[in-house]
């Protein structure tokens, strides 16, 4: 791509009002190419380099949720080449990006345009994403393996089910 590349972690929805949310899955593009579950976060991919934007919470967060790395952790847990707060994302409104439902308004704000979904780059990722390389097979492979024998185990551990004795069939008066 000719220009820098945002995708978006996405926030946690609500399902019938806002406290009441369901569980926070990052999207699926930001997923794959930060592997990290990390809320309301931006990673700009750019061909040498790939930066990471996200706003580290109040004190106060780790009061119910638990203590929080920090952003510079994160980034070195990821292995980005810098990190700074969501408030220097204006900087690259010309940047290429995907649009995330639960931040749709935030980009749309930020990169200044509509509509935000740029289609070259989604079928650039679509097309990276359909091929693997062996490490990615391995991890696939282990994956499966895990589940089969997670089911086997729930199997062995469940009580056998005893068939209902068939009735004698009625004789007619």
């Amino acid at each position: 791509m000719e220009r820098p590349i945002l995708l978006w972690s996405g926030k946690r929805q609500s399902r019938n009002f806002p406290a009441n949310t369901y569980p926070f899955r990052a999207s699926s593009h930001f997923l794959y190419f930060a592997g990290l579950n990390l809320e309301n976060a931006v990673i700009c991919l750019e061909p040498d380099r790939t930066i990471l934007f996200w706003d580290e919470p109040p004190a106060s967060y780790a009061l119910w949720y638990g203590e929080t790395a920090s952003r510079s952790e994160i980034a070195q847990g990821i292995g980005v080449d810098a990190a700074y707060p969501k408030e220097e994302l204006p900087r690259y409104k010309d940047s290429l990006t995907i649009a995330v439902s639960s931040v749709a308004p935030e980009q749309a704000q930020i990169l200044d345009r509509e509509p935000l979904t740029d289609r070259e780059l989604a079928l650039a990722i679509v097309e990276c994403r359909l091929s693997a390389d062996e490490l990615a097979l391995s991890e696939i492979r282990q994956a499966v393996q895990i589940t089969i024998d997670a089911h086997l185990a729930g199997m062995q551990a469940a009580p056998a089910v005893v068939p209902a004795p068939k009735s004698a069939p009625r004789s007619k008066p």
